[in-house]
């Protein structure tokens, strides 16, 4: 247990990396895969992932990136930000060249219970040869709105996870008695919520996926999560300049996609976690927002 998933990520570069280890990702990457990457003395080396492959992290990528220095390959499906879900014939792929490079995999599923239409989510740690080189990291704070609690877990090898003990207890010593409880709880509660949450959140993106189209700001339909990963280079402006005239001038926030690597300029993350009547709202600001940009360009 770990005191929230994010911890889990920080034990997880500060047990296995040594300095100048690499670790294979895929751009954009959420900030603190980076950032707890270079804290443990690691080098993070991106691998790009384009929208019209729908955002998939392809083996063949990967292949060309590793070094002798190559440590760790990590895996986020669904991801943060671009809320790809990647496919089975990905993860074959991803799991064999692993296994052709004897690199341990971490596996970060926090959204798997948080996915849309027909997607299966799938575990690269259930395919076969992949359960003694992964480490599934998850956590409580996506499919049961426990955020706050501060509980989430990893799961691996035993070797790995008895080295694993002394850094996490470096950290935080454990995650709050409370929220353990609250998580066994969730665990073993009943579920029916995840139904009517996934019903809901499947209207609001599509509400705001058909104010994009009419916009002609384009996208790969997310496949799990809940926000876009939203293409705004026709606006004519940097990302940056985008979210910052949104906040200042319409009361609009979300991200820039530069937030999250190089590759993300021209994009933005935005949640449409807001309710129904809200995000309509935000909608028709936004395509004030970026109509009166492209005027400006």
């Amino acid at each position: 247990m770990t005191t929230g998933a994010q911890e889990a990520l920080a034990v997880v570069m500060q047990t296995l990396l040594d300095p100048g280890d690499e670790v294979l990702l895929a751009a954009p990457y959420y900030m603190a895969y980076a950032g707890n990457i270079w804290l443990a003395g690691g080098v993070p080396v991106e691998v790009p992932t384009l929208e019209k492959q729908d955002f998939q992290m392809l083996g063949s990528e990967v292949e060309k990136r590793i070094t002798d220095r190559t440590k760790l390959l990590a895996v986020v499906s669904p991801s943060n930000p671009t809320a790809a879900g990647l496919s089975r014939e990905t993860l074959e792929g991803l799991a064999a060249v692993a296994q052709a490079h004897d690199l341990i995999v971490l596996t970060d599923e926090l959204y798997e219970k948080v996915i849309y239409d027909d997607f299966e989510h799938v575990s690269i740690a259930s395919l076969d040869g992949m359960q003694d080189r992964s480490i599934v990291v998850n956590g409580f704070s996506k499919a049961y709105s426990m955020t706050g609690f501060r509980v989430g877990y990893m799961a691996g090898p035993t070797d790995y996870i008895q080295a694993a003990v002394e850094p996490r207890h470096s950290l935080t010593i454990s995650s709050p008695t409370p929220s353990q409880y609250a998580a066994l709880a969730a665990l073993t509660g009943p579920q029916d919520h995840l139904v009517e949450m996934m019903e809901e959140y499947t209207r609001r993106r599509n509400t705001m996926a058909a104010a994009f189209d009419e916009l002609g700001v384009t996208y790969s339909m997310p496949r799990g999560a809940f926000y876009f990963w939203a293409n705004v280079s026709g606006a004519g402006v940097p990302s940056m300049e985008f979210c910052t005239r949104a906040v200042s001038d319409h009361g609009l926030l979300f991200f820039p996609g530069s937030m999250y690597g190089e590759s993300g300029e021209g994009y933005i993350r935005i949640s449409f976690l807001a309710p129904r009547e809200q995000l309509d709202e935000a909608m028709h600001r936004f395509g004030r927002l970026y109509r009166e940009c492209q005027s400006a360009a």
